[in-house]
């Protein structure tokens, strides 16, 4: 009997280091990933705001048909 309870408890503690290391390999590989994850979000953020900035707005065609109302030497009519 005591032989039995010898093996079972190397048995628990072989469990608990493979458990221990495999929960530490998993908090590395989600550190790593994490990191990826948020330089990744910020380069595609930065690349779309640059890319929002070439959008045209309201005020853009607002400012534009504004300035199509003046004369122009070009146009039938103008100066």
């Amino acid at each position: 009997m005591e032989s039995l309870c010898q093996g079972e408890e190397e048995r628990q503690e072989d469990l608990d280091t493979v458990i221990t290391t495999a929960r530490e390999k998993l908090e590395e590989f989600t550190r790593k990933s994490s990191q990826f994850f948020i330089a990744s979000l910020a380069t595609f953020t930065e690349k779309f705001l640059l890319q929002l900035d070439e959008v045209l707005t309201i005020d853009d065609v607002q400012a534009a048909s504004k300035w199509h109302q003046w004369p122009c030497a070009l146009a039938p009519g103008g100066w």
